[in-house]
């Protein structure tokens, strides 16, 4: 069982998708490294530019977190493969579907079938992309007043404290139980 560096698993886990990179899962830290890198740009497209920081900042704290699980896990001689960061775990392989196509998985030489969405995950995507669309629109149509500026400032200011708190509260309840 050949440990790895605690320090440099440290450090490498404070950039977002290098620290999977370090631990040998190219796939999952390239991904990871550019939804986090793109994450804010893309948002700030549509105009939630603000709200990316926060996604961003709990995201962040996602990669640093399992990063350290993953390498706890192959220091235990655990056998991790390399996956998708974000697409594996929301989607699945239809073995019913029929594939026509002559793609062929390198590694295995088996016929690829088609992704497909699991029917509750798309309803949780449709109902995420239908509300950042609504976000939006409202932030463009009262972008400007007094009140909009007001709450959006209270958001920025307080949330991530609030979140922190609740969050510390909950880890504690739930060491109790």
């Amino acid at each position: 069982m050949n440990r790895r560096s605690r320090f440099l698993t440290f450090v490498t886990a404070c950039i977002p998708g290098i620290g999977y990179m370090y631990l040998g899962l190219m796939k999952k830290g390239i991904q990871a490294c550019v939804i986090f890198f793109l994450l804010e740009d893309i948002l700030s497209i549509i105009g939630l530019g603000g709200i990316g920081n926060l996604i961003q900042f709990i995201l962040w704290f996602y990669l640093f977190f399992d990063t350290y699980n993953i390498a706890h896990r192959m220091d235990n001689g655990e056998i991790v493969m390399d996956s998708d960061f974000f697409f594996e775990k929301y989607m699945s392989n239809n073995s019913n579907a029929v594939n026509n196509s002559s793609e062929f998985d390198s590694m295995n030489f088996k016929k690829k079938q088609p992704i497909q969405l699991d029917k509750k995950n798309m309803t949780i995507i449709a109902y995420i992309i239908i509300t950042l669309g609504v976000l939006g629109i409202v932030n463009k149509f009262f972008a400007g007043s007094y009140v909009y500026y007001q709450i959006k400032e209270g958001i920025t200011q307080y949330f991530i404290p609030v979140m922190l708190i609740i969050g510390g509260l909950f880890m504690l309840r739930k060491k109790e139980h």
